[in-house]
This record gives structure tokens, sequence and C-alpha cells, in this order.
């Protein structure tokens, strides 16, 4: 994709994000390591022609993950919200929720 208009694919450097490609979806993501509010962050991919990724098994999950903790100081925002109905969750990109990422639960 070429989100920076300069007629080649986008390098490393797309919108100040890493960018990897996984080759066994095929799916380009762009991980970028600055701070944001959700909406935010949307609005961002969302100018570049993406959206917030969207997990749809363990194994894509996984293989954002691993880059994720390359590429990412923190934990980073995903499509999966329940912004339009509080309890209501669901992916950003309206597709049907057949996979949610797991949680991780902290103690006081």
């Amino acid at each position: 994709m070429d989100n920076d208009c300069d007629g080649t694919v986008d390098s490393a450097s797309a919108c100040g994000c890493d960018v990897e490609t996984n080759s066994s979806n095929g799916h380009t993501y762009l991980f970028c390591d600055t701070s944001a509010y959700w909406s935010t962050a949307q609005s961002a991919c969302a100018s570049v022609g993406c959206h917030l990724v969207t997990m749809n098994d363990s194994t894509e999950n996984s293989w954002v993950t691993s880059y994720t903790n390359t590429y990412i100081s923190s934990d980073p925002w995903i499509g999966f919200n329940d912004r339009a109905s509080e309890g209501s969750w669901g992916w950003e990109t309206g597709e049907s929720v057949s996979y949610a990422p797991g949680y991780i639960c902290e103690s006081y």
C-alpha cells in the first residue's frame, strides 16, 4: 500500500511506524509507538487507509503480539471495543467476533 503517496509501497518509516507483513495471511500491519487515546489512534489509522488491528484467530494474535513486543514500548490499542454500546464488544471494522483476544489481570 502506498500511504505516503511516493509511488512505491511504504517503507518502514511510513507514518512514523514500523511496517511488517504477515506471510500467513498477507496482511500488512503498521506498528506505531506513539502515545495516543483510542479515538486518536483510530483516526491516525483511518488517515492512512487502515484500521486498528482485528485479530481473527490465535495464530494472528500470536504473530501480532510478537511484533508488538519488538516495536511498541507499551500496550497498544486494537480494534476490539464497546464504544457503540457499553458492555457489547465488537471489532471496529464491524467484522463478526469469531475470536476475541485474551486479557490480563493485575493484582492490587
